[in-house]
């Protein structure tokens, strides 16, 4: 397994008595770790549970858990038979017993859930049961894929990291499609990295599967699967000039298997929505809404904020009071349009304030800068505790990428395409969880260079 390295870390002066000492020690423990690393990662799985457990004991989960108002009605339509609908007026204010047809959701996490209802009789329990599940099946991932990248103590350290992570845990207790799209986004990318390697054609084709499942369960994901495919034309027609001159088919094969998995996985949701709507819709029908809701205060002096859906309703209220053609029977994708339409107009002529907010939008992706005070709550010490992780994971990612960024690249690529997709429309931080894995790779690299380096412990050679 390759292993990182840093040479000036590996040179480090051992003539010091104390500094052969200090170096001593920590090779002891380093080799414990070593040889005991199926035992500790069994013990990190442990307290995982432990500590996720606890969170659905403390914070029993409920139809008012977190977004689980937003996903469960959807599951109980399809559980009994009504079909994937839904009526939510504050996103289609024109949505009624006639025009429930949905979208706005993506499938994969309904279908999932929709499964545990009929199993279960609807247990709000059973349900946070298997977002656990998905936690520690993430966890696994996370593990090897620091495994893959580097080695078994940057897998095991970045596991740790995600048991402890606090906006991971605070999703245990309520249904979405947040875990759903991490845990198949973290094992999409081991198996992309797998498949870099070894160039087999099961782990191109598992890698495009589980992209394609994660962006089924959070729509972003697309936008990440198209970079990544980007991503292995340099690799495959510049990085191996012989086997393209020899075998032009060859070369192309891990781009064609990849991108044809994915789109394959998002083919049948996309018919579905062609069928239903009129147009081939491959996401959700929200991408308008959250378009106009957050960018339409361009047009204002106070824009650099988030907006709460108390000014949301205020403002669509304002809307269909402008927008006198409308009929008044549109459905989800209609509105959509109408949503992007409007948006599109308001951002052409702020072009700058948009430009501005976009970055702004960093802070609340980020950290969750602002959220709460937008809808009027006061922060707690979890929401500090949850700033101050976030910003120690990000510290130590950054003294990482240096080293893990020549085989890691698919990582950061990842990272900003999320960045990227989020920041124009909307931003919070659990639309960032799905690549906080990634970003916890990283920063197990840069917290082990550190204690390499502060150790003068010498770094594991390569293999």
């Amino acid at each position: 397994m390759p292993a990182i390295r840093d040479s000036r870390i590996a040179s480090g002066n051992l003539a010091d008595p104390k500094a052969r000492n200090v170096s001593g020690v920590w090779q002891n423990i380093f080799a414990r770790i070593d040889s005991r690393s199926w035992l500790i990662l069994a013990l990190i799985i442990l307290a995982a549970l432990v500590l996720n457990i606890s969170r659905i004991w403390l914070e029993p989960p409920s139809i008012t858990s977190g977004e689980t108002d937003h996903w469960w009605p959807l599951v109980e339509n399809v559980a009994n038979g009504k079909g994937f609908a839904g009526c939510w007026p504050d996103y289609f204010p024109f949505c009624n017993a006639t025009n429930q047809v949905s979208a706005q959701r993506e499938p994969a996490p309904v279908l999932l859930f929709t499964g545990i209802y009929l199993l279960t009789n609807g247990s709000f329990l059973a349900a946070s049961l298997v977002e656990l599940v998905l936690s520690l099946g993430t966890l696994l991932g996370i593990f090897f894929l620091g495994r893959e990248l580097a080695d078994n103590r940057v897998g095991l350290l970045a596991a740790a990291f995600w048991m402890l992570y606090l906006p991971a845990v605070k999703l245990i207790s309520q249904v979405s499609g947040d875990l759903v799209a991490t845990l198949s986004l973290t094992w999409g990318i081991f198996f992309y990295l797998r498949g870099r390697r070894e160039d087999k054609n099961g782990y191109w084709l598992m890698a495009g599967a589980c992209l394609g499942l994660s962006a089924l369960s959070r729509s972003a994901v697309s936008a990440i699967a198209l970079a990544l495919a980007l991503g292995l034309v340099p690799w495959e027609l510049l990085g191996r000039p012989r086997a393209l001159k020899q075998f032009p088919v060859k070369s192309l094969r891990p781009i064609v298997t990849f991108t044809t998995t994915f789109a394959l996985l998002l083919t049948p949701w996309m018919i579905r929505n062609y069928l239903v709507f009129g147009r081939p819709i491959i996401g959700s029908t929200l991408i308008g809404y959250n378009l106009y809701r957050h960018n339409h205060i361009v047009a204002t002096d106070d824009y650099l904020r988030y907006v709460s859906n108390v000014e949301a309703r205020q403002a669509l209220k304002a809307l269909l009071a402008r927008r006198t053609d409308l009929k008044g029977n549109e459905d989800e994708a209609q509105m959509d349009a109408v949503y992007q339409a409007e948006a599109n107009r308001i951002i052409s002529a702020q072009p700058v304030r948009y430009l501005l907010l976009s970055i702004y939008r960093l802070g609340p992706l980020w950290f969750n800068w602002q959220v709460k005070d937008a809808y009027g709550y006061e922060l707690n010490g979890l929401d500090y505790a949850i700033f101050v992780q976030q910003g120690l994971l990000l510290v130590a990612a950054a003294f990482g990428l240096r080293q893990g960024l020549r085989r890691g690249w698919p990582l950061l690529i990842t990272v900003a395409a999320t960045t990227l997709v989020y920041v124009p429309v909307v931003s919070r931080m659990r639309y960032i969880v799905v690549a906080m894995p990634l970003v916890m790779v990283f920063s197990a690299i840069g917290c082990l260079l550190v204690i390499y380096r502060l150790s003068k412990t010498p770094a594991p050679d390569p293999e």
